[in-house]
């Protein structure tokens, strides 16, 4: 986004951010996020989930202005309605939870579990929900901690979550999300097959 390449380094428990796609090998990263600095790499620093922590982070979005992190780890996505400038900045919402000190999974249309990956066409969200076996679209970006989704994908209701037991146009465990012009690709791991949605749910 905007020349800005952003990594999800899981391992560690944080987010590097280069102000520019490196040319050339040994690049050092300008930001770090969910961590205090570059040295640290305890999950959630060491303590409880907090809006400046991660826990698993594998998935990154990122419009240059806006950032969302899948934080798998703590059930949630955090969003940062405008681009991080400091190291270990808070995020300022967060969908799957409450609020930003909340972690626990959970199954309705503002919960998530294990949710790792999620992208955006820049005005829908779409994450996938791993645990509960589904996809959940946000229409528009959210602009409260904890709004609830407005599509489900891979289940009937935002209450059920159970997996798949064969594959099936509308069942299916997703394990990565693309938006495309006018359509949906969700990665099926459970079926080893990509499904893809003709039209933007």
């Amino acid at each position: 986004g905007a020349g800005k390449l952003v990594v999800g380094d899981a391992g560690h428990h944080r987010v590097l951010v280069f102000a520019s796609v490196p040319d050339g090998p040994g690049a050092l990263p300008d930001l770090v996020l969910g961590q205090p600095d570059f040295v640290s790499c305890e999950p959630n620093r060491g303590g409880p989930p907090g809006p400046n922590t991660l826990n698993d982070v594998v998935d990154v979005w990122t419009d240059g202005d806006r950032l969302l992190v899948a934080d798998g780890g703590n059930n949630r996505v955090l969003l940062w309605t405008s681009f991080p400038t400091l190291n270990g900045q808070p995020a300022d919402l967060v969908l799957g939870q409450a609020d930003l000190t909340s972690a626990s999974e959970g199954i309705s249309a503002s919960r998530m579990n294990d949710p790792y990956y999620l992208h955006s066409n820049g005005t829908q969200i779409a994450v996938a929900d791993a645990g509960n076996h589904r996809t959940l679209i946000w229409n528009t970006f959210p602009t409260a901690n904890g709004t609830e989704a407005d599509v489900v994908l891979g289940q009937a209701s935002f209450t059920d979550a159970a997996a798949p037991l064969a594959p099936s146009a509308s069942d299916f465990t997703p394990m990565g999300v693309l938006f495309g012009p006018d359509l949906l690709v969700v990665v099926d791991e459970a079926f080893h097959r990509v499904l893809v949605f003709t039209a933007s749910p």
